[in-house]
C-alpha cells in the first residue's frame, strides 16, 4: 500500500485526456481504402474497379498481362483465408506489410498498430495506420515496383 497515493494520479492522467477527446474512434473506412487502392493502382497505369461480394472487398486491376486482385486490412484475422480462395486459384498471393513483403501474416505488430492508432487517434497524434495488404496476381506482374507503403486506414467518419 506504499503506493496507493499513485492510483488518483494516474487516472487522471489516463482518464482526463479520452474524456477530453470525444467520442471513441471508429472502425476503418473500407470505401475510402478502396478508392485509395484504385487510385495509387491507376496512377500507375492499370485500370481498376473495386469488386464486392461477401467477405472481403477487392480492387480487380489489369495492365498489359498484369492481372491483380488486391486487399488491405487491419490484420490477416479479416478474410485472408477467403481471399486465397477467391482469388489465389489461378494467382500466387503475397502479404505487404509496412515497407516490405512477408511471407506468413504478421500477428502482434499489425494488433499493436491498431491499438495505437485508436488510442492516439482521438488525442490527435494517429490519424491512419498502415494495413496488410493482400495481393493475387497473375501474368507478369511486377508487384515491387508498386508503392504498396502508401495504402493507409483512416477512421469512417461519423
Amino acid at each position: 500500500m506504499r503506493f496507493s497515493w499513485l492510483i488518483a494520479p494516474l487516472l487522471a492522467v489516463t482518464l482526463v485526456p479520452r474524456l477530453m477527446a470525444g467520442p471513441s474512434v471508429a472502425a476503418e473506412d473500407r470505401p475510402r481504402a478502396l478508392a485509395d487502392t484504385v487510385r495509387m493502382l491507376e496512377l500507375r497505369g492499370f485500370t481498376a474497379q473495386i469488386e464486392t461480394r461477401d467477405g472481403p472487398d477487392a480492387v480487380l486491376a489489369a495492365k498489359d498481362d498484369c492481372r491483380l486482385a488486391v486487399s488491405a486490412g487491419p490484420s490477416a484475422d479479416k478474410g485472408l483465408d477467403l481471399f486465397r480462395q477467391r482469388y489465389g486459384k489461378s494467382r500466387n498471393v503475397s502479404l505487404f506489410y509496412r515497407d516490405g513483403f512477408v511471407t506468413a501474416p504478421p500477428r502482434l505488430r499489425p494488433l499493436i498498430d491498431y491499438y495505437g492508432y485508436r488510442h492516439f487517434s482521438p488525442l490527435g497524434l494517429a490519424r491512419s495506420y498502415p494495413p496488410l495488404v493482400m495481393i493475387a496476381a497473375s501474368g507478369r506482374c511486377d508487384i515491387g515496383a508498386v508503392p504498396w507503403h502508401l495504402l493507409r486506414l483512416h477512421p469512417r467518419a461519423s
